[in-house]
């Protein structure tokens, strides 16, 4: 397995950007027209750690999955993330543990938003905090050849662009679950089939489609 280098300079722009976002968000709206146009209104960091303090044991666990129907920027995902990874610090013991865990971490928390800004800023600041978290336990400089594009690759599959609403059936999830022997395989959900089945049926939706299980720094090759 080789390690790729990390540009020195793609912290500084990781935290430039969250920087730009955090003020967004204290101040509730971007905009009057997209609260107008978009209904967009920014949950409080408060709220957020009040209502995640309710579930905290579920928020911490590490394959515990998440989906927030309507992400905006990603206050809930990153909060979910932050705590996640709190975990993955404490039970990974080394370098490819700790990006392991990292990774299936991020593969459970999903995320839907009716506008493609929030999306790609959600996974920004997912993104961020996740090399963050690693750059500070000094995996700046020898990530895993491949694990990037892995981060990127999940969190493309997990944060989406879609009417949670009325476009369900065009929504798909990819479900990320560990083997036996500690790879990764994929299925492929739609999100109507899952909505439609729910948590108490006792038939389980058809995944639409299949991959086979990979390292984790090879997933984003398939």
């Amino acid at each position: 397995m080789a390690h790729q280098s990390i540009p020195g300079t793609a912290r500084d722009q990781r935290t430039s950007d969250s920087d730009q976002t955090v003020k967004s968000v204290e101040r509730g709206i971007r905009s009057k027209s997209r609260v107008r146009n978009l209904g967009e209104v920014f949950t409080p960091k408060k709220v957020v750690d009040d209502m995640l303090d309710m579930v905290d044991h579920k928020a911490r666990e590490i394959e515990s999955r998440f989906l927030e129907p309507s992400c905006g920027t990603g206050n809930f995902l990153v909060e979910i993330l932050r705590r996640k990874l709190r975990t993955v610090g404490e039970v990974s013991q080394d370098h490819h543990s700790l990006e392991f865990n990292s990774l299936l971490a991020l593969s459970s928390i999903y995320g839907v938003d009716i506008d493609k800004e929030n999306v790609a800023e959600s996974r920004q600041r997912m993104k961020s905090i996740l090399c963050d978290f690693l750059d500070r336990r000094a995996l700046n400089s020898k990530y895993t050849q491949g694990f990037q594009g892995a981060i990127d690759y999940v969190l493309k599959k997990n944060i989406v662009c879609g009417d949670f609403l009325d476009g369900q059936h065009k929504i798909f999830f990819t479900e990320f679950s560990v083997t036996s022997n500690r790879m990764l395989k994929q299925r492929i959900f739609r999100l109507s089939d899952l909505r439609r089945k729910g948590l108490l049926e006792a038939a389980q939706p058809r995944p639409v489609g299949e991959k086979s299980e990979k390292n984790y720094w090879e997933i984003a090759g398939q």
